[in-house]
């Protein structure tokens, strides 16, 4: 092997054997050279890194363009919150139409029925859309070492209606501070994605989309709210507000926002999700003060943890004190907690 003096155009970027060859390379310069061949076709003047949007960079000149990046691949393009088992993916999805058949190459996993999903561009890249990218990780839910549980679709599922809603909120002449509380955005961000769902013939892992289908909110800020919402819901106690404004019982103005919020007769009920930077003193000291100020003013709060997420005494514990006090504030009447 020996060094190759590249025209400029190809110095430090990924390139394909026909781009070389039209810049005057020979094709036997670049097989006898010291460059990367990061996949079949594709060369590069430096390694192609761990990096994903590097090494879909490089996979992407060597696709067609009836394909596009897809499943978990398409995930983390778009920025999805996926499960540490998910990420742990080295392959790249590469969605093609069902009569082109699958791309197979080292590094890849070949996906089919490109037809019927929506395709977006990012950062040049050709990639599955939002909504049909969350239909295609249920896949992911069923087999015999399935990399995403139901909840983890849901987690992904709150983050996609909500940039749906962002998306059509940005759109409006006025818009929206908390366009979750518009009714209409809601309504047409759901229709999208059942939309998309009726596109497919019997997609992979439906029985599972369709239990994520209805329990997705609008208005969820972070993967443990997700979580924190479904352990209440799942376990029977009435479907909370979702990071919704407390005002005053007299109506005198306005006390603070909740993550879960019901609201009662005799006041509020509250469950907070506490992450880790809640563990910092000055933001403790903050979350404090902001507890005091709606106790003070007839409201019942629970800080939640996320030790109160996993199965267990704690959790019938802390489920059983929120369905005491929905029953004491006189809110929706929750089940027997055991």
């Amino acid at each position: 092997m020996r060094p190759i003096e590249l025209p400029e155009e190809l110095a430090g970027v990924a390139f394909t054997s026909d781009r070389a060859r039209a810049l005057g390379v020979p094709s036997k310069a670049l097989r006898t050279s010291r460059l990367e061949h990061p996949t079949r076709g594709v060369w590069a003047q430096h390694p192609v890194g761990d990096d994903l949007r590097e090494r879909a960079r490089a996979a992407h000149l060597a696709m067609c363009g009836d394909a596009a990046f897809s499943h978990v691949t398409g995930a983390r393009l778009l920025v999805l919150p996926l499960p540490p088992r998910a990420l742990q993916q080295r392959r790249l999805d590469v969605c093609t139409r069902t009569d082109v058949g699958q791309r197979r190459r080292d590094g890849w996993v070949g996906r089919r029925g490109l037809e019927t999903r929506q395709v977006v561009v990012v950062d040049g890249l050709r990639v599955v859309d939002l909504v049909d990218t969350w239909i295609d990780l249920a896949a992911l839910t069923v087999g015999r070492h399935p990399t995403m549980t139901r909840v983890d679709l849901v987690v992904v599922g709150d983050e996609v209606l909500n940039r749906l809603l962002c998306f059509a909120n940005a759109a409006q002449l006025t818009p929206r501070r908390k366009p979750y509380l518009d009714a209409a955005l809601v309504a047409a961000a759901y229709r999208e994605i059942d939309a998309a769902i009726a596109r497919r013939i019997r997609p992979r892992g439906k029985r599972n989309l369709l239990w994520a289908r209805e329990r997705i909110r609008p208005g969820v800020r972070s993967p443990k709210e997700t979580e924190a919402r479904l352990v209440v819901v799942e376990a029977g106690l009435p479907e909370p507000l979702i990071n919704h404004d407390i005002t005053a019982p007299d109506g005198s103005g306005w006390l603070g926002e909740g993550d879960l919020v019901w609201r009662a007769r005799d006041g509020w009920v509250v469950v907070e999700y506490q992450g880790a930077h809640h563990a910092d003193r000055r933001q403790a000291s903050a979350d404090e003060l902001r507890q005091r100020i709606l106790e003070d003013n007839g409201c019942a709060v629970f800080p939640m943890w996320a030790e109160d997420l996993d199965p267990g005494a704690r959790q019938r514990a802390f489920l059983a004190r929120v369905a005491a006090a929905l029953t004491r504030q006189g809110g929706p009447t929750p089940p027997q907690v055991e």
